[in-house]
């Protein structure tokens, strides 16, 4: 193993036997594997939409300011939903989290939101597990906003 590309990706710090394993699931044996490991496919996050043009099952980003949030307990086996509710200048979105309470802390009454997600279909707007990102003022979005974001392979 002559060249550094030939090297197995255990030898990369933060790479231990389990991360190898997953990789190895995706044929990721050598630092060359890693380099030419392409994405999946590619979401378009680059453009606004407001929420009121938004139709049920349509992908989207939205920028918005949280109106609300709490968190319940489900009535079958204890699940959690985090609710919080956002609004743009065109309408309000409830976007939902289930078995995640931490989103409860993540977001803020108040915050200015970043949201890309599928919208439900139903009376309310709404989406399902947003990826989602604090809009800080006089910053860019995050990494997974405002561009083309690549999705890889889970194992």
């Amino acid at each position: 193993m002559g060249e550094p590309w030939d090297h197995p990706v255990s030898d990369l710090p933060g790479i231990g036997p389990e991360r190898t394993a997953h990789l190895g699931r995706l044929g990721l044996v050598t630092i060359y594997d890693l380099l030419l490991h392409r994405p999946r496919r590619y979401e378009d996050r680059s453009r606004l939409a407001g929420i009121r043009s938004l139709k049920p099952g349509e992908t989207a980003t939205l920028k918005g300011r949280v109106l609300a949030s709490g968190v319940s307990r489900g009535r079958n086996l204890g699940r959690t939903l985090c609710k919080v509710i956002i609004e743009d200048d065109s309408g309000t979105m409830t976007c939902r989290w289930w078995n995640l309470p931490y989103m409860r802390n993540q977001v803020k009454v108040g915050d200015g939101v970043f949201v890309y997600g599928k919208t439900g279909a139903g009376e309310e707007p709404r989406m399902d597990h947003p990826d989602t990102e604090i809009a800080v003022e006089g910053e860019e979005p995050g990494i997974h906003l405002n561009r083309l974001a690549p999705v890889y392979p889970l194992t």
